[in-house]
């Protein structure tokens, strides 16, 4: 994995790239200056990605994925559209996600942005319905599937209601291209409102659909992240992204467990997987799910103290990248979740102590349980030789 961080103008990026086999992958976050109005802001983060591609000869029709990390949606919803809108057309129909989790480093907006580029001959295109927020990535042997903003269309404010709604059209979404949740489905994103109220309507909701699809503690879950996130509307309680790959084998994908480190996720009563990896012939995609500091037993370790959560987080997050064979320098993304604003400057020390070079954001995101402090999730590439399966 390759790391940079650099300034083009006030615009900050930080950067991973990973290459194998002329077929590159880069995660990067766009910030724009500090002191300034959202509309100079949403101006920088537009230019910002342009810019950063064009210096790496990356292609606008190579960003596959886009997420925006807003301060005020419902003050900012006219010009998120406008932007959302413009970076669907700029980039040839990304999946782009917008959510208000605010910044924690002084900014009104910032963005995650995916992109890969391939200088094989192999076959790659890519359609989206911008309506749907849905991307459809064909890559040769695979295609890969992005869903962002799935919410429920009905006025039923219940969070169990509302998770029910947006599984059931996400699963008639990937079955409408011969796939489905359960064999297809690597990572969901649940962004909940006002989440220490809404969260067991999710998590009800959840375990019993996937009981109804034959998911269960015996079969396996999907790595997610439930977290404190907001839409513009009032009545919005529940989003969801999520990716799924078609074209695998079970074989592919692995469910990353620790369990020196962390319990299994049903025994607190919630169906999420620790972590998941899936293997191409040429690399090994890894996705951690939001993890917190607590122990074997799921407890919460070192409660009160901030700065020894993200350490005992990130040795759980280190002990799910060695059930993969990986380890903290594989991770090409951070995002980091902080329930309290004013435990920022202790948490920005310890990433000055410790991994200062992955890109990484973070927000202002209460996690599901008020013991935990922080939550970090990730994404990691692992260079890997599988010649049994066809390459990424």
């Amino acid at each position: 994995m390759k790391f940079s961080s650099k300034k083009i103008s006030e615009i900050t990026i930080e950067a991973s790239a990973f290459l194998k086999n002329k077929t590159e992958e880069i995660h990067f976050y766009v910030k724009g200056a500090k002191v300034s109005t959202f509309e100079e802001q949403r101006k920088q983060i537009q230019s910002g990605i342009q810019l950063y591609l064009e210096e790496e000869a990356f292609p606008k029709n190579s960003v596959i994925f886009i997420r925006l990390f807003a301060s005020d949606y419902a003050n900012q919803e006219g010009e998120l559209h406008n932007l959302k809108k413009q970076l669907i057309e700029d980039f040839s129909g990304c999946a782009v996600s917008v959510v208000q989790q605010p910044s924690l480093e002084g900014r009104k907006l910032v963005a995650w942005v995916y992109a890969t580029k391939d200088a094989t001959k192999r076959s790659v295109s890519k359609t989206s319905d911008e309506e749907e927020g849905t991307l459809i990535y064909n890559r040769g042997d695979y295609v890969h599937i992005w869903n962002t903003q799935l919410i429920s269309s009905g006025d039923n404010p219940d969070s169990a209601y509302q998770t029910n709604e947006i599984f059931n059209n996400f699963g008639n979404c990937l079955n409408s291209e011969n796939l489905n949740i359960k064999d297809n489905c690597i990572r969901t994103w649940l962004f909940v409102k006002d989440i220490d109220y809404n969260y067991k309507g999710v998590v009800d909701a959840r375990l019993k659909f996937f009981e109804d699809i034959n998911m269960t503690k015996n079969t396996h879950f999907i790595a997610s992240t439930g977290i404190d996130g907001r839409a513009a509307s009032p009545y919005t309680n529940v989003i969801m992204d999520a990716y799924s790959v078609g074209g695998i084998y079970p074989t592919q994908i692995k469910y990353l467990t620790a369990l020196n480190h962390l319990n299994p996720t049903h025994e607190y009563g919630v169906t999420f997987e620790r972590g998941t990896s899936i293997d191409f012939g040429d690399r090994r995609h890894i996705y951690i799910s939001g993890t917190a500091s607590i122990n074997n037993k799921g407890q919460v370790v070192h409660g009160g103290d901030v700065y020894k959560q993200a350490e005992r987080t990130l040795e759980n997050i280190s002990a799910l990248l060695a059930d993969a064979d990986a380890q903290v320098d594989d991770i090409a993304q951070m995002i980091v979740y902080l329930r309290d604003i004013n435990d920022t400057a202790t948490v920005e020390k310890y990433f000055e102590d410790n991994h200062q070079e992955i890109p990484k954001v973070m927000v202002l995101a209460p996690v599901c349980r008020p013991g935990w402090l922080i939550e970090i999730e990730c994404i990691a590439i692992k260079d890997i030789s599988r010649p049994e399966y066809k390459n990424f």
